[in-house]
């Protein structure tokens, strides 16, 4: 569930992130086709940055911790009453 978070997270952010570097590659000016291809290579990188710019510690761990405790809590408690009849 914690990791699931994590991807849902990036997930939610990415579009975003997305138009974002993309209006930053629409002010952008290109005077070869080699250039059209460096501006394109720093997409990626601008959109994972923005992405992680609002996934910042501790809070996105506090966040993806938080999403499972209720199930986590449930899970342990079960295990540790088994545990104290003897089944474990």
């Amino acid at each position: 569930m914690h990791e699931q978070f994590h991807a849902n997270d990036r997930k939610t952010r990415a579009p975003a992130a997305l138009q974002v570097a993309s209006k930053w590659l629409g002010t952008q000016q290109a005077a070869t086709p080699a250039d059209v291809g460096t501006l394109l290579g720093q997409v990626p990188g601008r959109v994972v940055a923005l992405v992680s710019a609002g996934m910042t510690m501790p809070g996105k761990e506090e966040r993806a911790y938080g999403d499972g405790a209720g199930a986590y809590s449930r899970r342990a408690t079960a295990i540790w009453a088994l545990g104290n009849m003897g089944y474990y």
